[in-house]
C-alpha cells in the first residue's frame, strides 16, 4: 500500500467518524436531550449509515467517493510471500 492509498484509508475512516460526532452533539443539543448519555451512540449510528450510504451511492457516482474526504477508494493489494 503507498502512501497516497494510506492517506486514503484514514481519510475515508475518520471522515464519516467527525460526521457522525457532529451530527449527534448537534443532533442532542436540538433535541435537548442528555448529551452524556446519547451522543456517542448517536455519533456511531450516523457514522456507520454514513458511511455506508456514500459507499453505496460511490459505487454508481465515483466522484461522491469525495464526501468520504478522498475522491478515490485506496487500492489494497496482496503482501508478498516473504511477508
Amino acid at each position: 500500500m503507498s502512501l497516497s492509498d494510506y492517506s486514503a484509508s484514514v481519510v475515508r475512516t475518520v471522515t464519516p467518524l467527525l460526521v457522525g460526532l457532529i451530527v449527534g452533539v448537534v443532533g442532542t443539543k436540538l433535541a435537548g436531550i442528555d448529551e452524556a448519555t446519547l451522543t456517542p451512540v448517536v455519533s456511531i449510528i450516523v457514522a456507520a449509515a454514513y458511511h455506508a450510504l456514500v459507499r453505496g451511492l460511490e459505487q454508481k457516482w465515483p466522484r461522491l467517493g469525495m464526501l468520504l474526504g478522498w475522491d478515490s477508494s485506496p487500492a489494497y493489494s496482496k503482501p508478498s510471500d516473504g511477508q
